[in-house]
């Protein structure tokens, strides 16, 4: 009996190891993606399909970087030839024999003196960040000091008898 059951887990282990190979050789989604040096958002999620980007004026064509989650999928990319100062839209198809999926990137070009105040406002909001994590790990140290104080007291205090 015994025999039969490791048998029987042995059997569905290779029967869901082969499942989850096999949907990943039909995926039409990217496994990872990122423009050059700049910053998606949000964060690339292969389920998400539409992404913002703001890139200097000066930008005419981005360096796409990507990895297909089936690498036999295949990729096309239009709309980032001769970025305009408007907003421009970047297609990634991703496709194979049945399915089709497309990743939108909306490109915006911002003029040099917003990028320098871009930045100025990246840096303090870091540093912010930084100087409110700090009080919050003030705060939960304090608290169970002070936990820990009370539970001293509780079961440590003798009650004197007079």
């Amino acid at each position: 009996m015994i025999i039969m059951k490791k048998l029987l887990l042995l059997v569905l282990f290779f029967f869901m190891a082969f499942n989850t190979v096999s949907a990943q050789e039909n995926s039409t989604y990217l496994d990872s993606l990122s423009i050059g040096e700049y910053e998606l958002s949000p964060n690339f999620d292969k389920y998400n399909n539409t992404y913002s980007l703001k890139i200097p004026d000066d930008v005419t064509t981005l360096s796409i970087d990507y990895t297909l989650e089936d690498e036999n999928a295949e990729v096309e990319i239009t709309g980032n030839e001769l970025l305009t100062e408007d907003e421009n839209t970047i297609t990634i198809k991703v496709f194979n024999q049945n399915e089709e999926q497309t990743y939108k990137i909306l490109v915006n070009k911002i003029k040099e003196e917003e990028v320098g105040a871009l930045d100025k406002t990246l840096v303090d909001v870091s540093i912010t960040k930084k100087h409110n994590m700090k009080i919050i790990l003030g705060i939960i140290i304090i608290s169970w000091l002070l936990l820990a104080y009370i539970i001293y007291k509780i079961l440590f205090h003798k009650k004197r008898v007079k």
